[in-house]
């Protein structure tokens, strides 16, 4: 200090001020197991330059001891703070975050467990706490779908195996041995033989090839009928492609199927009966039916003997004529006697061919064939008018 800038004085203050450093907060969280629910944590401080400390786990609680130990009882993220201070007041602050991990539960059901090839199973996933999934599913295949499911195209058994993580940090697995259990299924097939007779009869044996492991069978012979057995043979009444169809099962319900084409042709034929009792004896002979197959086109007509038209129909059911004749006229019993038949008919085989009549004879002829050596032979005659004999 100075008096009217003439005299001067100087004092020297040793340590008047002092400046301390700050702390160094910094610390490691120490978890053993990171996964499951209590999570136990373990915090190692290596703070410098402070002699307290103040800690704020991020659920609430706090401590203030140097190196805490500290229990966590919900999966979650947490904040945890902890503020350093040096014994002049000076502080330091360090955040950092952990994650407490629920344990993963791998959890799933199946259905069906059982069935033929190819068998659709559906995967209904009841894992807890994950977000990530692999199922392994026995035959190769995956997948890293929640919910899913899976075709088996061969038979055998198959064990499946869930894999579940949260965030793939904590797992679980889940084995389930002979999980599915896909049956042996049965191979169908077959052969068939065509009837050797002229004209064709329509008769087809059908010879069951399907592997022995088959024990029922449902025939289809594309015209609507089906059989049960396991070597049919069954007639044809047109001509034409025919589809076949051969289902073979096995004592699992497992099935297979197998179609064939036939193609049939030449099957025609006629026949005109000569008698009809409509009140007594078999249902077959009480009343007037023609018999006939691969016909395309068909009249017949009944005349009294007096030439009056009684009866007459056209229709037909698959190349078969489908009325009868009951010995009535006009709803009327017509009495015993005998009746006139006329017939036209064509088939249906390609050619349109006409129906040459009922056969008469055979007559006895000789025939020459020079004066010394003459040939007895056979006649036969057809017609295509004839008589039914209705018997009262």
């Amino acid at each position: 200090v100075g008096y009217d800038g003439i005299c001067f004085d100087t004092v020297t203050v040793i340590d008047a001020v002092k400046v301390t450093p700050n702390p160094v907060a910094d610390f490691v969280p120490i978890i053993s197991d990171t996964c499951g629910i209590p999570l136990t944590v373990d915090f190692d401080n290596l703070s410098t330059g402070a002699i307290e400390y103040s800690w704020f786990f991020g659920d609430n609680a706090i401590d203030s001891i140097a190196e805490p130990t500290h229990l966590y009882n919900a999966a979650g993220y947490y904040d945890i703070t902890m503020v350093a201070y040096t014994d002049f007041g000076c502080t330091d602050t360090i955040i950092q975050t952990i994650r407490a991990f629920e344990d993963p539960i791998a959890d799933f059901i199946l259905n069906p467990q059982f069935g033929c090839p190819p068998l659709l199973v559906e995967f209904d996933n009841l894992s807890q706490f994950a977000n990530t999934y692999i199922w392994s599913f026995g035959d190769g295949n995956i997948s890293q779908d929640s919910i899913t499911s899976h075709l088996y195209t061969e038979e055998g058994v198959y064990d499946v195996i869930l894999t579940v993580s949260m965030d793939n940090i904590c797992f679980d697995e889940m084995s389930f041995p002979a999980a599915v259990d896909v049956h042996t299924s049965p191979i169908a097939d077959f052969d068939f033989t065509q009837s050797n007779t002229d004209p064709n009869d329509g008769v087809v044996v059908f010879e069951n090839l399907s592997t022995p492991d088959a024990t029922h069978f449902i025939w289809d012979f594309g015209n609507g009928d089906t059989l049960h057995q396991r070597n049919p043979t069954y007639r044809y009444f047109t001509n034409g492609e025919k589809t076949i169809t051969l289902i073979a099962i096995n004592g699992f319900g497992c099935a297979d199927t197998i179609v064939q084409t036939l193609f049939l042709n030449n099957i025609k034929g006629l026949f005109i009966p000569n008698a009809l009792s409509p009140d007594v004896g078999v249902p077959a002979v009480r009343e007037f039916r023609p018999k006939g197959v691969g016909l395309k086109t068909y009249r017949i007509q009944i005349y009294s003997s007096w030439g009056e038209l009684l009866w007459e129909s056209d229709k037909l059911v698959d190349g078969q004529p489908e009325e009868a004749w009951d010995g009535t006229f006009n709803g009327k019993p017509m009495p015993q006697d005998v009746y006139t038949w006329h017939v036209t008919a064509t088939f249906d085989d390609g050619e349109d061919t006409p129906w040459r009549g009922m056969p008469v004879g055979p007559f006895n002829k000789i025939i020459y064939q020079n004066l010394r050596n003459p040939l007895d032979v056979d006649i036969v005659r057809y017609t295509r008018v004839g008589t039914i004999q209705l018997l009262r």
